[in-house]
Formats: structure tokens, C-alpha cells, sequence
């Protein structure tokens, strides 16, 4: 954030603050004068008094309204960049780390922590600065009228701020522990909605239960008592407010009787006593706001400060419509994502333009993790990734993006328009692209069975069935056609009837494609140009399907166990 566009808000904010504050300690001197001419009858002089009095207290609202108005905005304004700076980082946030912080603790940053922030800014920011003002210039005038009653206020004032330092120091750790357990309660609770038909199914729900009880109950406890302790202070400080309230009038009754002040000075100082601790007690009051502000800033920082993607002075000039012939190379590639455990080792092969290769191997050999590497959600530990004979380390990674498709084994649709899901990542498409895509993924008849067709407005991931789910993004990678296509299980979570022609309609897209398919079905890949097969994050076979079958080696023996 600037910091230089947030100078003029608050120059605004201290001026009306100032002003504010100077007249509201300037009405007791008036009310106390008020007194004192009511003792000698001057009715015009009253008059006089009473209007001078009616026109402070118009310039006290005035100020106050405008500055509340700037407040607001200010406050808003700095809340609506915050949003903006954690929405960009999620972007800009290598995988590795973004996996690596809770969904409930990011939910948090972008609702909870600004809420927090919003209320630090807008409640506290006034009641500190206007109590500042408030505290030196009723000093001035009281000195003025008695040094006896106001050297008395001035010892009880440290008395008050004290006693509040005391309590919030000691509530500080409590409101940590509750951001903490927050973040947990959060993302525990999106797990159980994401996950409600797994929990059902294998009757869950009791064990889940105790353990969310035993985290709300958790959350209950530290809440309970950051609150209360934190609330104690508010009546501790007015306790002795209320106690020098009593000293002060005792005190310049005395004084009136030695003829040493005014009845109306006692009224001033009695008003006084309240207008000089006031900034003490609110001062107590916001402070919860004022550490749960900060301390939901410093996670929100933590997180926009997150270290991003280095962007290295090597990335290459290309035009933004640069298209990939789709040439793909690794070149010795190792990877992990702990230091400890190899992902991938030593890794090369080499993919011509159009061609179309598979990857295959159990499940976790690492035939996702090279996909991932490609589209650089992850960087290599060593060798070399080259598309068209560059490295994509040189290659900018929307450019980079932009170039490859992906159809995933778990695909998420998001909340809108068939139509619009359809046409993302081509938002420029003519409805007629649109059809004709779907009409190739074989996704346009349960679409036009729907009750508003492609308007259809998806607002639950429940409304299609997985296999239809698929179906929608398969038509979208149609339209969007790109140099390098990225199959990881695209068709598992369709029929075998709908799968054979999702396959035919594959092989018209292929043809203006690079293709990578990772498949468990061996009878998806078997046309492959070439089929690489991994174990243990190394490649131990390469070749068509035919050669393969011919080896009789581990794909072989894979082939076997599937098809007879």
C-alpha cells in the first residue's frame, strides 16, 4: 500500500479531531460561567452564554460527523486494498506454499482479519487521536482555573492507564490462542461440508463430532476468557474515575469555602474530572479492538509477505499471442518435495509436435508430479524443462499457461453459467464455438436437456453428476485448443460407452495438439505414439504400445492384469 496517499486522510482526521476536541473541553469553562452568572442574576449576559454554548455544540458535531465520514472512507479504502493485495497473492504464490497454509486461515485473512482491521482503524484510530488532543488542552484550561484539584487528576490519570496496561497485557496471549483455534474450527468445518458424503458413508459422524466438540469447546474456553478479562478493564478504570469524581467535588467544595474558587469553577472541574479521564477509560475500551486489529494485520501481512515466484531478468521478449508448436523436452530433471525424499530422478524423454505420448505406473510414481513441473506450479531441483527448444524458466508463465490445456481427474466447475464455464479461459467465444465444442465433448445432450440449457446457472458442485462435470470441461479444453494438451485420467469418471467417443472426439483435438496422457486405463493410451512407464519416480520403459507388449517387461505385465 502507499503510504503517501494515506497522508491527506489523515491530515483531515486530525484537524476535525482537533477541532472536536477543543471545543468540547472548551464547553465546561462556558457551563461553569453559566453557574456563576445565575448566582448575580445577569439575564443578558446568560443569554449571551447559552448561545455561545449552542454554537460550540454545533461545531463539536460538525467535526465529529466529517470526520467520521473521512474515517469510514479511509478505513474502507484500506480494508478494499488488503482484499486486493491477499486475492493477488494467492496468485503469485508458488504451489508448494500455498499448500502449505490452511484454507481456513486464507478464509480468515479475507473476512475475519479485515473485519478486525476495519474495526481497529474506524473505532480506535478516533478515540486515541481525539483523546490526545483532549487530554493536553484540558490541562491548559484547568491549570488555569485550580493547580490543587488538577495536580490531584493528573495522579489518578497514570492510575487508570496503568491499571488498563495490566489487563491487556495479560489478555494479549489469550486473543493469539483464539485466532489460532479459529483458523482450525475453520478449515475442520470445511472439511466436514466438503466431505459430508464420505463421513456418512462410513457412519463418521459421532467420532467427527466429539472431535469438533472438543475444538468449539476449546474455542469457548479461550474466547470466554479473552473477553472477560479483556471487559474487566473498562469497569476497573471507571471505578476510579468515579472515585476522583467524588475527591474532585469534595475537594472544591473546601476550596469554595476558603473562597479560593468559584460554585461555577466547581462545576467546570466536576465536568473536567470526567472530559480528562474519559480518554483514559476509552482508551481501555478499544484496546481490545486496537490488539485484535493488529494481530489479525500481522497475519495478513504474514501472508501477503510470503515469499513469490522469482521473475529472473532471463524471461524472453515473446508476444502475448505466442503459440507453442509444442515440442517438449526434460533433460536430467530432479525433483522433491522434501530434501529427504526423491520425487523424481534423473528424468528425460523428448515429445515431438503433435505427438502424442502417455505416461503410465502406479499410483505415486510420479506421473502427476511431471505435469506439474511442466505447467511450473512447482520448480525442478535440477536439469532442464525445454518447450520449442526454451526453457521454461525463460518462458513467462501466463504466456507458459496459456499455451497448455489441462483436463483433470478431479475437476471442480465453477459457480455459473454452463455457458461461461464452457467459454473460460475463451471468454471472447460466440455461442455458436460454444456448441460446437460441446457438441465434440459429447456434453451438448444433457446440456439442452437442462431446464435453461447453457444458461443453466451452476451454484453447488451436486447440481451435474462427475462424469457430466467432466464432460463441460472437456468441451472447454475443445474450445480453448491448445498448443499442449494435458490429460491426467480425463475420461475415469465416465461410462466405457461415453469414454469411446469422448476418445474419437480426442483424436480431432490431438491432431492440432501436443498430447500428455496419464492413464490407469491401458486402453485409453494404447494408439500412444509413445508410452513411458514410471516406477519409483524413474522411467523404466519407453516405447509404443506394440514395442512394449513385444519386451514383455513391466508394462507387459500391467497390460496383462487388466485385459486378462
Amino acid at each position: 500500500m502507499n503510504i503517501k496517499k494515506c497522508i491527506p486522510y489523515l491530515i483531515l482526521i486530525f484537524i476535525f479531531s482537533t477541532i472536536a476536541s477543543f471545543f468540547a473541553v472548551l464547553a465546561p469553562l462556558i457551563v461553569g460561567d453559566l453557574i456563576d452568572i445565575l448566582f448575580i442574576l445577569d439575564t443578558s449576559s446568560f443569554l449571551t452564554e447559552i448561545a455561545k454554548l449552542f454554537k460550540i455544540y454545533l461545531i463539536i458535531f460538525l467535526s465529529n460527523f466529517l470526520q467520521l465520514e473521512i474515517l469510514i472512507s479511509f478505513a474502507s479504502n484500506i480494508c478494499k486494498k488488503l482484499r486486493q493485495l491477499i486475492f493477488n497473492k494467492i496468485h503469485t504464490l508458488p504451489m508448494n506454499s500455498l499448500n502449505s497454509i490452511s484454507y481456513g486461515e486464507i478464509l480468515n485473512n479475507f473476512s475475519v482479519d479485515i473485519e478486525n482491521v476495519f474495526s481497529a482503524i474506524s473505532q480506535a484510530l478516533p478515540k486515541i487521536l481525539g483523546g490526545l488532543i483532549t487530554v493536553f488542552v484540558s490541562l491548559y484550561y484547568m491549570f488555569n482555573l485550580n493547580i490543587t484539584i488538577t495536580c490531584v487528576l493528573i495522579f489518578i490519570a497514570p492510575l487508570i492507564y496503568f491499571l488498563s496496561r495490566f489487563i491487556t497485557k495479560k489478555t494479549n496471549k489469550l486473543f493469539k490462542e483464539r485466532a489460532s483455534i479459529l483458523d482450525n474450527l475453520n478449515s475442520f468445518s470445511e472439511e466436514l461440508i466438503k466431505n459430508s458424503k464420505t463421513i456418512q458413508n462410513f457412519g463418521y459422524y459421532d467420532t467427527l463430532s466429539n472431535k469438533f466438540t472438543a475444538l468449539n469447546n476449546k474455542f469457548y474456553k479461550v474466547s470466554k476468557n479473552a473477553q472477560f478479562f479483556s471487559s474487566l478493564a473498562n469497569p476497573s478504570t471507571r471505578l476510579v474515575s468515579n472515585i476522583s469524581y467524588c475527591f474532585v467535588g469534595i475537594l472544591g467544595i473546601y476550596l469554595v469555602s476558603l473562597n479560593n474558587i468559584s460554585i461555577g469553577n466547581v462545576a467546570s472541574f466536576l465536568l473536567y474530572s470526567n472530559i480528562f479521564t474519559r480518554p483514559f477509560n476509552e482508551f481501555t475500551s478499544v484496546l481490545t479492538e486496537i490488539q485484535t486489529g493488529i494481530t489479525s494485520f500481522s497475519r495478513i501481512k504474514k501472508f501477503i509477505d510470503m515469499p513469490e515466484y522469482t521473475v529472473t531478468s532471463s524471461i524472453l521478449p515473446l508476444p502475448n499471442d505466442t503459440k507453442f508448436k509444442g515440442e517438449i523436452e526434460f533433460r536430467n530433471v530432479c525433483f522433491s518435495y522434501n530434501k529427504n525424499h526423491k520425487i523424481l530422478e534423473n528424468i528425460s524423454f523428448h515429445i515431438l509436435p503433435g505427438e502424442h505420448f502417455a505416461i503410465v505406473g502406479k499410483t505415486g510414481c510420479g506421473k502427476t508430479t511431471l505435469v506439474n513441473l511442466l505447467m511450473r506450479f512447482y520448480e525442478i531441483d535440477s536439469g532442464e524443462i525445454l518447450i520449442d527448444g526454451i526453457n521454461i524458466k525463460n518462458i513467462d508463465k501466463t504466456l507458459l499457461r496459456k499455451n497448455i490445456g489441462m483436463v483433470l481427474q478431479d475437476t471442480k466447475l465453477f459457480t455459473d453459467t454452463i455457458k461461461n464455464n464452457i467459454s473460460y479461459g475463451s471468454i471472447k467465444a460466440k455461442d455458436f464455438d460454444i456448441l460446437e465444442a460441446s457438441k465434440l465433448a459429447h456434453s451438448d445432450n444433457f446440456i439442452q436437456n437442462l431446464p435453461h440449457k447453457y444458461s443453466t446457472y451452476l451454484s453447488s458442485s451436486e447440481a451435474l453428476s462427475s462424469g457430466e462435470t467432466q464432460l463441460i470441461t472437456i468441451a472447454r479444453m475443445f474450445l480453448y485448443n491448445p498448443s499442449i494438451l494435458i490429460l491426467d485420467e480425463a475420461t475415469s469418471n465416465v461410462d466405457l460407452i461415453t469414454e469411446q467417443a469422448i476418445q474419437k472426439s480426442l483424436k480431432k483435438l490431438i491432431t492440432s495438439s501436443t498430447s500428455l496422457t496419464i492413464a490407469h486405463r491401458l486402453s485409453t493410451i494404447v494408439n500412444s505414439d509413445t508410452i513411458l512407464f514410471m516406477e519409483n519416480g524413474k522411467i523404466v520403459e519407453q516405447g509404443s504400445h506394440k514395442d512394449l507388449l513385444k519386451a514383455k517387461g513391466k508394462y507387459f505385465d500391467l497390460y496383462n492384469s487388466q485385459f486378462i
